[in-house]
């Protein structure tokens, strides 16, 4: 069993769709917590004492390169310690899981509807949430995590090359416990 444990439910949600290809085996379940400081606990128990890889996926929530570093450094000394040589790994989206949406633009502009100011894009960069929240009025009403469901095969194509949804898919793909035997008659 792998655990990919996250700080919301609408990062669950988001990345349910984009690694249900890699978990329809069975052997792989997402947990959504309230904030990193719930999660992270809980993560790193499961790694400690039930003794299961886990992906450990959360916003960095800033795009300074030095603090997303030592943050990561941080992080990884924390599960490393009781690790006990499972795998695991430690995965931030800078500045938040949202930017993804601004990475893959084409995916957003479909979901709104129409395509996004120059301006928007560059500021989604930085601050994708607050963009969302405040800079698309077509989001006004239902919430990007309404529309999640409108997300099409080929928008969850794109959103999976993205470097972090990537490497959370590849984790799970060479972790993942494969299908025990089964004897035939």
């Amino acid at each position: 069993m792998i655990t990919v444990a996250t700080v919301s439910p609408f990062h669950e949600r988001l990345l349910s769709l984009l690694l249900a290809d890699v978990m329809s085996g069975g052997g792989v379940r997402l947990l959504g917590y309230d904030g990193e400081d719930a999660a992270r606990p809980v993560a790193r128990q499961l790694l400690m004492l039930r003794r299961q890889p886990v992906v450990f996926a959360i916003d960095s929530d800033t795009v300074d390169t030095g603090r997303v570093a030592q943050h990561q450094r941080d992080l990884d000394d924390y599960f490393a310690w009781g690790a006990g040589g499972l795998p695991f790994q430690v995965v931030q989206f800078v500045p938040t899981l949202e930017v993804i949406f601004f990475d893959r633009p084409a995916v957003l502009e479909r979901l709104i509807g129409r395509k996004l100011e120059p301006v928007l894009k560059i500021a989604g960069e930085i601050a994708p949430r607050a963009v969302l929240e405040r800079g698309v009025p077509e989001l006004a009403e239902r919430k990007l995590v309404d529309r999640l469901d409108q997300l099409t095969p080929k928008d969850l194509r794109a959103l999976r090359t993205h470097p972090s949804i990537a490497a959370i898919r590849e984790f799970v793909q060479a972790n993942a416990e494969s299908e025990p035997l089964r004897r035939t008659a």
